[in-house]
C-alpha cells in the first residue's frame, strides 16, 4: 500500500525512571506535584504508552433547538468492558448505507462499554476535525487520552464533512464556519456535561471544571479561538471593498463596523492543542495574542495544505503565554490524522478520490504517519495532563529539545 503509511517509534525521553518497574508506571513521589492527590494520578503513567484503563466508545445525536442543528457524536471513556467483548471497528461511511470500508481500532476499544467511575469525574478533551472530514479522523487521540483518564468528545461538523466534498457544501454555512464550528464544540461539551449530570449511561464521568480542545486544520483554528484567539474582522473586512463576495465579508458584516475582533472563546476551556492548524489570516498575530491559555501546536514542516512557516509557526511565535511547538520534519499536513489509514482500507479506485492526501502526508517522501501519532499522543497527552488535569510532573515530557524519533523536536517556552 503506502509506503508513507508504515510505523516508527516517537516520544520524548525523560529520565530513566525504570528500576526495574512497569515503564508505564513511573514513580510519583519524586516528582513532586503542585496540583495535589485530588487532582493528580498516582503513579504518573508514561504519555508516550497506552495508560491504565480500558477504553469504550459510543456515538450519540445531539440536538441543538437554538440553532436547529443536529450533531452527530463519538465519545470515548474509561471503560469496564464485558469479557470477550469483540472491539469495535470504525465504519468509512459516506452514508448510512454507503460504507467504503472501516478501521480497525488501535486499543481494541469496544463499543458502548460500561463506563468506569473508579476515577471519574474525568478531566475531558474535545476535538474538532479539519475542513470536509469526520468525527473520528484522530481517533488515536481519542483513544490514548481515554485510556489515561479522559472523557474525549468528537463532533462531526454537520455540512462539512466528507460527504459534503462530494454534495456540494452550502454556501452560508461556508461562509459562517469560523463561528459555527466553536459554537459546535461548545454545545458538545454542554451536553456532554449534561449528561454527566443525568443517570444516564455517563453519569458522572465528565468534570467540568477541567477542559481542553484539541483539532485538525480547520479544527485547530476552531480550537485556538475557544482559547481566546480572536477572530479578526478587521483583516476579513480588508478586501470587501473591492469584492464584497469574497469569502468572510458576509460574516463580518454581521458584527458592529467598529468591532476589531469577534470572541469565540468558551471560558471553559483551560488549554488547546491545533493541529496543522490553518485559517491564520483571519486570525493573524494579534488574534493569537488575545489567546488566554496555553498552546500546544502541531507543526509539519512538510505541510502543502498549511504551510508550516505560514500557518503553524506564526501561532506558537505569537503566542502570548505558556506555549510548545511539536515539529515534526517531513510530516504532512494529513500525517496528523487517520489518512494514511483510510486510503490502505480503501479499494484503490475508491482512493484515488482521496489523492490529495497521498502526497501531504501519506508519500514515501513523508516521514511516517505513525511516528506522527505516536508524537502527537505522547506529547499533547502530557500537555494536557499538565495544563488541564493539573499534574505539574507530566512538565518532565515538555522540555524543549530531540524527540525519540530523528524527526521530532519540541520548542517550549512554558
Amino acid at each position: 500500500m503506502l509506503a508513507g503509511c508504515g510505523g516508527a517509534t516517537s516520544g520524548p525521553g525523560p529520565a530513566d525512571t525504570s528500576d526495574g518497574a512497569d515503564s508505564a508506571d513511573l514513580v510519583a513521589e519524586d516528582a513532586g506535584s503542585d496540583a495535589g492527590p485530588d487532582l493528580a494520578p498516582d503513579p504518573l503513567h508514561d504519555p508516550s504508552l497506552p495508560g491504565p484503563f480500558e477504553v469504550g466508545v459510543t456515538t450519540v445525536t445531539w440536538y441543538d433547538a437554538d440553532r436547529d442543528r443536529s450533531l452527530l457524536v463519538d465519545i470515548w471513556y474509561p471503560a469496564i468492558p464485558e469479557a470477550g467483548a469483540a472491539p469495535h471497528a470504525y465504519p468509512l461511511a459516506l452514508a448510512e448505507d454507503v460504507v467504503l470500508g472501516e478501521l480497525p481500532s488501535g486499543l481494541g476499544v469496544v463499543e458502548d462499554a460500561a463506563a468506569d467511575l473508579s476515577g471519574a469525574p474525568y478531566p475531558v478533551v474535545l476535538f474538532s476535525h479539519g475542513n470536509n472530514g469526520m468525527r473520528f479522523q484522530n481517533l488515536f487521540q481519542g483513544e490514548h487520552l481515554a485510556s489515561h483518564g479522559y472523557v474525549f468528545v468528537a463532533p462531526d461538523h454537520t455540512g462539512n464533512l466528507v460527504i459534503d466534498s462530494v454534495l456540494g457544501q452550502d454556501p452560508w454555512l461556508t461562509e459562517h464556519l469560523p463561528v459555527v464550528r466553536p459554537a459546535d464544540i461548545s454545545f458538545a461539551l454542554d451536553e456532554l456535561l449534561r449528561e454527566s449530570d443525568g443517570d444516564g449511561p455517563l453519569a458522572g464521568m465528565a468534570d467540568g471544571a477541567r477542559v481542553g480542545v484539541t483539532g485538525h486544520s480547520y479544527g485547530g483554528y476552531t480550537a485556538l479561538v475557544l482559547g481566546g484567539a480572536g477572530l479578526n474582522l478587521g483583516a476579513m473586512r480588508e478586501p470587501c471593498a473591492g469584492d464584497p463576495t469574497a469569502f468572510g465579508c458576509e460574516l463580518a458584516s454581521e458584527f458592529p463596523a467598529e468591532q476589531a475582533f469577534a470572541d469565540l472563546r468558551d471560558p471553559r476551556v483551560l488549554a488547546v492543542a491545533p493541529l496543522t492548524p490553518g485559517f491564520f489570516e483571519v486570525i493573524g498575530e494579534p488574534g493569537v495574542g488575545l489567546l488566554a491559555v496555553p498552546v500546544m501546536v502541531g507543526g509539519a514542516t512538510a505541510d502543502l495544505t498549511t504551510p508550516f512557516e505560514v500557518e503553524h509557526l506564526p501561532v506558537f511565535e505569537a503566542a502570548p503565554g505558556a506555549r510548545y511547538l511539536l515539529k515534526i520534519e517531513a510530516a504532512g499536513h494529513f500525517s496528523y490524522s487517520v489518512m494514511c489509514d483510510v486510503l490502505d482500507a480503501l479499494e484503490p479506485d475508491v482512493a484515488q478520490a482521496f489523492a490529495y492526501a497521498t502526497g501531504d502526508g501519506c508519500s514515501p517522501e513523508n516521514v511516517s504517519d505513525e511516528v506522527v501519532k505516536e508524537a502527537t499522543n505522547t506529547y499533547v497527552t502530557a500537555f494536557f495532563e499538565r495544563h488541564v488535569r493539573g499534574d505539574e510532573r507530566a512538565a518532565q515530557w515538555l522540555d524543549a529539545g530531540p524527540g525519540a524519533h530523528a524527526a521530532v523536536e519540541l520548542l517550549a517556552d512554558p
